[in-house]
């Protein structure tokens, strides 16, 4: 069954409507006449909105929220994404440029990353044992949690190991200085791991550690520390693996990082667009 689902892949499963990644495709809340506020974000895969199990192409969760509420007030959005799972992956200011393509300095950086170390699995992550998950998810939908606590949980606590070792935080540090270096007018937002809803025991001396160690770069170059404890530790709020937010959950921290916003930096530092005519005749 499961070397079936890996050889038919994402298609098999999602159809062939599903052409394009909603994360990539999505740029933000752009509308001629308001102000914008660029937005980048460099993290992993907890800017998906994931109802039942990890998906890499789940659609865009906290960020489109975030960016829907500050339209609602006024402030449009310019949004761009670097994935980086781990500070091993965070990139140099060219690479970021490239990538992020956006039509100036960002006026918000979110790095939100890290959340990797802490995880155990039986598998190491490649991209056949990443899809066969996926894949799988897919065909059990809802009811994926019930599999996942009696017999998936079990077997990774039993047999399962942290394949990515944690090794502090100097490499965040390091990175977060050359965005300083690059835009010092921009505010640099640190934001650690999501709360978890559970996860091994193993695992939380590695989510607390990490956690601090965010707390203290941010401390040390006084940036903003934005940790999500209203999320508390509902299930509700996440998918199967007790981490990745859902629907819900997305929206509760997209709506607080647009009041945080909105109270902390969009009005002063967004600029008016130029209507497309404007923008053609200069």
């Amino acid at each position: 069954m499961f070397r079936g689902l890996a050889k038919r892949g994402y298609r098999a499963v999602m159809g062939p409507a599903v052409t394009e990644d909603p994360v990539r495709a999505w740029k933000g809340t752009t509308r001629p006449g308001l102000p914008v506020l660029r937005v980048m974000h460099v993290g992993d895969c907890s800017i998906r909105a994931m109802e039942h199990t990890h998906d890499f192409k789940a659609p865009v969760g906290y960020p489109k929220v975030m960016g829907e509420r500050l339209l609602e007030q006024g402030v449009a959005t310019e949004f761009a994404h670097y994935f980086a799972i781990m500070y091993e992956q965070l990139p140099d200011i060219e690479r970021l440029k490239k990538v992020t393509k956006m039509s100036g300095a960002p006026d918000v950086v979110l790095v939100h990353t890290a959340t990797t170390y802490q995880r155990r699995v039986i598998l190491n992550s490649t991209p056949r044992i990443n899809q066969l998950r996926v894949d799988t998810g897919r065909r059990f939908g809802r009811r994926i949690r019930l599999p996942y606590r009696l017999v998936l949980k079990p077997l990774v606590r039993a047999f399962g190991r942290h394949w990515n070792d944690y090794n502090g935080s100097e490499l965040l540090d390091q990175f977060v200085e050359r965005v300083q270096r690059e835009w010092p007018d921009a505010t640099v937002v640190l934001m650690p791991p999501f709360p978890f809803g559970w996860t091994y025991p193993t695992s939380w001396p590695i989510v607390d550690l990490l956690t601090e160690d965010y707390r203290a770069v941010a401390d040390r170059r006084g940036l903003p520390f934005l940790q999500f404890t209203t999320l508390g530790d509902d299930n509700r709020l996440r998918c199967a693996n007790g981490y990745n937010l859902n629907t819900r959950g997305s929206e509760i921290v997209g709506e607080e990082l647009a009041r945080w916003i909105l109270a902390e930096r969009a009005k002063p530092a967004a600029e008016p667009v130029k209507p497309a005519a404007e923008q053609r005749a200069a």
